[in-house]
This record gives C-alpha cells, sequence and structure tokens, in this order.
C-alpha cells in the first residue's frame, strides 16, 4: 500500500519490490510525516531528505536491506521523531 497524500506518505511491504524512493519525494516540502514499513528491498534513501523541512515524523521499520540513510537531516528542525527499527543491515547513521 503506498498512500500519498499532500502532508504524509505511507509506504508498507506490499511494496516490497522498490529498491529505491523517487528522488521527486524530496520536492514534498509540506510532507509532515514519512512512515516506510516492511519494504525488503529498499537499499537507498533519496539524498536531499534535508528538503523535507516540514517533516516531524520519520519512521522506518523492518527495511532490511536498507544500509545507509541520507546525510542531510540537519535541516529538519522540526522533526520530533526520529525511528529506525528492525533494519538489520543498517551500518550508518546521519550526523
Amino acid at each position: 500500500l503506498l498512500i500519498l497524500i499532500t502532508k504524509f506518505i505511507f509506504i508498507d511491504s506490499k511494496y516490497f519490490f522498490l529498491t529505491s524512493l523517487p528522488n521527486n519525494l524530496c520536492k514534498l516540502t509540506s510532507l509532515i510525516v514519512f512512515d516506510t514499513k516492511w519494504c525488503s528491498s529498499l537499499t537507498l534513501q533519496p539524498n536531499k531528505l534535508g528538503n523535507l523541512i516540514s517533516l516531524t515524523t520519520f519512521d522506518i521499520q523492518g527495511c532490511s536491506s536498507l544500509t545507509l540513510l541520507a546525510n542531510k537531516f540537519s535541516n529538519l528542525t522540526s522533526l520530533t521523531i526520529f525511528s529506525i527499527k528492525i533494519c538489520s543491515s543498517l551500518i550508518l547513521l546521519p550526523n
């Protein structure tokens, strides 16, 4: 299930085949919730996540192939929830 509403994006296991998220996701500057669950093939996050300046919640769970997160989280001054769970291949977190 992929639900994209102006301010929310939810991605779950029906999109297990995703290997990366589209770069144009970074243009959603009004996005407040980014929630990705059980996308086991996801390996890359867009490099410009820092453009999501309204983001308050960043939640990733069960993305077992994810190894890196973008390093541009410093611009996310509204971010209050940063949660990563069950991402067993993750080796590098953003600064």
